[in-house]
């Protein structure tokens, strides 16, 4: 078995370890307080938010802080960091924004796949408790909800899914593209959102190719966020006009030809982001690749 096997796949356990800890120590304090105050406390959106934000920095921080202090003592460059990237901030911003009717397309596609029971239950409870934590109409509450439900996934999300688990797939791959969308494929499925996994693999994809061509984990942070900040807002305006909140979720997609120009446009995106990234972005500054190994 190489070196780089070997190594890759110690960081793998390492990391998949440290989620599956996390994971338990979340889920035990949910179980304390479900016993404590009764089984209906997990859904005040107070309660529910604390604990959405507790998940993230224990579930996707500590192991990615783990897997950082692993590479940083074997004096490996643990996660690209980089400078923020400001030319490519306008792909960052944008490219969200263009494949909004491409994902609604392939969230029909994707509802059109038969889902078990079980899985098919649970999307529905995970979508009316969305529908009821961020339908609302108060600004401070939509402020909260921004922090919550954009901000914090997003920052804590990527630092372990683009900076930490890609970075392993790539070391055991050697192919920067397998570990895209292998890293994509996870943090769809790791959702548990059967119904939406397909939308969520075409939005890690874009994601990952930000990270390794923008050579920063901000510009990945900044698609992030602003394809969360786009929902709640989405539902923030439709509360503060009245529009019914099933209107939200069992809406009509665009018509076909707008969702084949937004493919075209997120694919056209992508493909020159590469070129984009050359000319602004310091080529030391490279996604995946460490003073220590080689390029993937």
């Amino acid at each position: 078995m190489k070196r780089s096997t070997r190594a890759g796949l110690f960081q793998l356990g390492l990391l998949g370890g440290g989620f599956a800890i996390a994971s338990v120590l979340v889920t035990s304090v949910m179980g304390l307080l479900m016993g404590a105050f009764g089984m209906d406390v997990l859904e005040r959106p107070g309660v529910h938010m604390g604990l959405q934000v507790v998940w993230s920095a224990l579930v996707f921080l500590l192991p990615t802080a783990a897997l950082y202090y692993y590479l940083s003592i074997n004096e490996v460059k643990p996660i690209h960091l980089g400078r923020f990237p400001w030319p490519l901030c306008f792909f960052a911003l944008l490219l969200p924004f263009v494949a909004i009717p491409a994902i609604e397309w392939v969230s029909e596609l994707n509802a059109m796949i038969p889902v078990g029971g079980t899985f098919s239950g649970l999307e529905e409870e995970l979508t009316d408790f969305t529908n009821r934590l961020l339908y609302v109409d108060s600004f401070g509450q939509f402020l909260v909800n921004v922090l919550v439900a954009a901000v914090v996934p997003a920052i804590c999300e990527e630092f372990f899914f683009r900076g930490a688990l890609l970075k392993v797939v790539g070391t055991l791959s050697g192919n920067r593209h397998v570990a895209v969308w292998v890293t994509a494929l996870v943090f769809s499925l790791i959702h548990l959102q059967l119904l939406t996994a397909l939308p969520r693999v075409i939005l890690g994809v874009m994601l990952g190719y930000f990270y390794v061509y923008g050579r920063s984990i901000w510009l990945s942070v900044l698609g992030h966020g602003v394809n969360n900040l786009m929902v709640v807002l989405m539902y923030y305006v439709s509360a503060l006009r009245g529009v019914p909140v099933e209107e939200l979720t069992n809406g009509h997609p665009p018509a076909l030809w707008l969702g084949l120009l937004s493919l075209v446009g997120l694919l056209a995106g992508l493909l020159y982001l590469p070129r984009l990234a050359n000319r602004y972005v310091p080529q030391g500054e490279v996604g995946l690749v460490d003073e220590n190994t080689e390029r993937v």
